[in-house]
C-alpha cells in the first residue's frame, strides 16, 4: 500500500510539472553546471569540448528540457549548409523534437527546428511553416523576447525571397542569358537586356512588405532589437527612405535593447540568432552612416562610420581598413609587406591623394568607400553561411566601382545547355560609363552568388586597369581641374632648386552661369603637405580674420593672383 502511494505521488508530481511547463521544473545542479561549462567552452571557441559537455548533460537527464534545447541549438548553430553531416542533422532533429513534445508551449524548439530546415536545402520550404507556428506560440504565451526572435527569423525568409526576385527580368524570347557569350561578345549584355528581356514591375513587393511587417512586429515587442533594426534598415535603403533609417538607428541606440541577455524573465536560456550582437551593432552604425552620407551630412556620416569601426572585432576592422583591396594586385602585395607604421602612413597618404577636395572637413573618398561597405553588409550578408557582405564577390565589385547603375536578375532555367544558368539565378551588374559588366550565379534560395563563368578573370583584369573608381561621388565630378605646368631650374648651389609653376585659369567657364559683365577671380595656390594644409584650415576656423589675409603670411602659401 505504501509502495502504491509513492507511485501515485510521483505520478501526480510529474503531471503537475508537465502542466506548469518547463520553467516550473526543479533545477538540477549537476545538469545546470554542465550546461554552464558547455556554454563557456562554446564561447571560447572550443566546439568539440562544448559538444562533449552538452552530450553528457542529455545522457544524464534525457528528459531535461534545457539540456535538450542547449544541445540541439548548438548542433544547429555549428551545422554547415547542405547534407555534409546527415548524422548531426538527424541528431539535432531528434533532440529538438523530443524537447518540443515535452514542452509544447515553448516556441524555442519550433524556432530551432525551423532554423535547421533552412540549413537543409530540400527542406527549406518547411522552415516558413515552422516559423509561423513558432511565432503563433510566442504570441499566445505573450513572450516578447521570443516574439522578436521568431518574427525576425520569419522576416529573413521573406527578405531572402525578396532579394532573389528584386530587379527581376523575364525572357521575351526562347533565348536564355548566357554568361559565356556575355564574356566573349562586347555588346551581348546590352542587346540582351534591351531586346530579349523585360523588367518585372514591383518584383518582390509582396515579400518585401511581409518582411517589413514582421521586422516592425519584432521591434514593437523588443524596441531596438538589433537583427530587426538591421533588416528593416536594409529594406528602407532600397526605397531611399534615409531619414527613417536614421530614426531607426537612433531608436536602437537609445533603447539599449535587453535582447542581448541570453536569460529570459522566467529563467529559460535563449540562444540568439546566429549573428553576433556586437557585429549587428556595427552593421546598424554602418547603415546609419550610409543614410547620413546619402543625405549629404558628411560629418555625421563620418561619426557613424567611426562608431561602427570601433564596434567591429579588431581582426575585421584591420582587414576592412586595409587598402590592399583597392589597389592592383602587385601594389597590394607590396603594401602587405610593409611594417605597421609604414603601412599606416601609406594608407593615410592614399586617402589624402584620393580626397577630391582638401578644403572640406571630411574625406569624401573614404566616406564613399565606407558607404559602399555598408551597402554590402545590408544586401549580401548571409548569416546561414557566415559570409560577410564585403567579402562576397558582389560585395567586392560594389566596393570598387559603387552600386551598379543597371542590375538585372534572370530566373533559373531547366535547360541543361544553359550551363551556369541551369537551376541558378543569374545576376548582371552593368556600369555603362566604365564599359564594365560582371555576371554572377547563385542558388535561388541562398543569399550568396559567385562569379559566373570566366567573370572572375574579368574582375581581375578590371582591377588591373581600374582598381577603384569614385564616379558616383558628386564632389569628385564637380571639382574643376586647371592645366598646370611645373618647371624646375638649377639653384645657386647643387642643393637648391627653383620651381616655376604656371596655370591656366578657365575664367570663361567659371563665370558662364553668372550674369556679370566684369568680375574678379581670386586664385590661390598652396604648396605643402596635407598636414600643413589641415593646420592652416584649423587656424582659419579659430581666427576668421585670417581667411582674408594674404596667403604668403602662412608657411607653404603664395600670394593671391588676380
Amino acid at each position: 500500500m505504501l509502495q502504491l502511494f509513492r507511485v501515485a505521488a510521483v505520478t501526480l508530481l510529474c503531471a503537475v510539472a508537465g502542466a506548469l511547463g518547463p520553467a516550473a521544473l526543479p533545477a538540477q545542479p549537476g545538469i545546470d553546471s554542465l550546461l554552464t561549462a558547455a556554454r563557456a567552452r562554446a564561447l571560447a571557441g572550443d566546439t568539440s569540448a562544448a559538444l562533449e559537455l552538452f552530450e553528457a548533460a542529455t545522457d544524464r537527464a534525457p528528459r531535461h528540457v534545457e539540456a535538450l534545447y542547449a544541445r540541439g541549438n548548438f548542433l544547429v548553430r555549428t551545422l554547415q549548409l547542405g547534407f555534409s553531416n546527415p548524422l548531426r542533422i538527424a541528431l539535432a532533429q531528434r533532440l529538438l523534437t523530443r524537447g518540443s513534445e515535452l514542452a509544447p508551449r515553448d516556441a524555442r524548439f519550433v524556432l530551432e527546428i525551423g532554423r535547421l530546415r533552412l540549413r537543409t536545402p530540400l527542406l527549406r520550404a518547411d522552415g516558413e511553416r515552422l516559423f509561423t507556428r513558432a511565432l503563433a506560440i510566442a504570441r499566445e504565451a505573450g513572450d516578447r523576447a521570443l516574439i522578436a526572435e521568431c518574427a525576425a527569423e520569419y522576416a529573413r525568409v521573406y527578405e531572402g525571397r525578396y532579394r532573389s526576385i528584386r530587379n527581376r527580368r523575364v525572357y521575351t524570347s526562347g533565348l536564355v542569358f548566357d554568361p559565356q557569350l556575355a564574356r566573349i561578345r562586347f555588346t551581348y549584355t546590352r542587346e540582351f537586356l534591351e531586346h530579349q528581356s523585360r523588367a518585372v514591375e514591383n518584383a518582390g513587393a509582396a515579400d518585401r512588405d511581409g518582411a517589413d511587417r514582421l521586422y516592425r512586429e519584432a521591434l514593437a515587442a523588443v524596441p531596438g532589437h538589433w537583427p530587426s533594426t538591421a533588416g528593416l534598415m536594409a529594406l528602407l535603403y532600397d526605397e531611399g527612405r534615409f531619414d527613417e533609417m536614421r530614426t531607426l538607428a537612433r531608436s536602437a541606440h537609445d533603447a539599449r535593447p535587453v535582447d542581448a541577455s541570453p536569460v529570459l524573465p522566467d529563467g529559460r536560456f535563449l540562444e540568439r540568432a546566429a549573428i553576433d550582437t556586437g557585429r549587428l551593432r556595427a552593421v546598424v552604425a554602418f547603415a546609419d552612416g550610409l543614410a547620413a552620407w546619402r543625405l549629404g551630412n558628411a560629418l555625421e556620416a563620418q561619426q557613424a562610420f567611426e562608431r561602427a569601426l570601433t564596434t567591429m572585432p579588431t581582426a575585421d576592422r584591420t582587414e576592412l581598413l586595409d587598402i590592399g583591396r583597392l589597389l592592383r594586385v602587385g601594389d597590394s602585395v607590396r603594401v602587405a609587406g610593409l611594417t605597421d607604421s609604414v603601412r599606416a602612413a601609406t594608407t593615410q597618404a592614399y586617402w589624402d591623394a584620393a580626397d577630391p577636395l582638401l578644403s572640406t572637413p571630411a574625406n569624401e573618398a573614404r566616406l564613399e568607400y565606407l558607404a559602399r561597405v555598408a551597402v554590402t553588409l545590408l544586401r549580401y550578408d548571409d548569416p546561414l553561411s557566415g559570409l560577410t557582405g564585403w567579402r562576397s564577390d558582389r560585395g567586392q565589385i560594389v566596393i570598387r566601382y559603387g552600386e551598379p547603375p543597371i542590375e538585372a536578375l534572370f530566373p533559373p532555367t531547366s535547360d541543361l545547355l544553359a550551363r551556369d544558368a541551369t537551376g541558378r539565378v543569374i545576376t548582371v551588374f552593368r556600369y555603362p560609363a566604365l564599359d564594365l559588366e560582371f555576371v554572377f550565379a547563385g542558388a535561388p534560395t541562398l543569399a550568396d552568388a559567385s562569379f559566373a563563368g570566366d567573370f572572375r578573370a574579368v574582375a581581375e583584369n578590371a582591377r588591373r586597369d581600374e582598381p577603384f573608381r569614385l564616379d558616383n561621388v558628386v564632389l569628385a565630378r564637380t571639382v574643376d581641374t586647371l592645366p598646370v605646368q611645373t618647371t624646375r631650374f638649377r639653384g645657386r648651389t647643387n642643393r637648391e632648386h627653383e620651381v616655376v609653376t604656371a596655370m591656366s585659369v578657365p575664367a570663361t567657364r567659371f563665370s558662364r552661369a553668372i550674369e556679370l559683365d566684369r568680375s574678379d577671380i581670386m586664385v590661390r595656390a598652396f604648396v605643402g603637405t596635407t598636414r600643413q594644409y589641415a593646420r592652416r584650415r584649423q587656424h582659419a576656423r579659430r581666427h576668421p580674420a585670417a581667411r582674408h589675409a594674404r596667403s604668403d603670411a602662412h608657411p607653404g602659401g603664395h600670394p593671391p593672383q588676380r
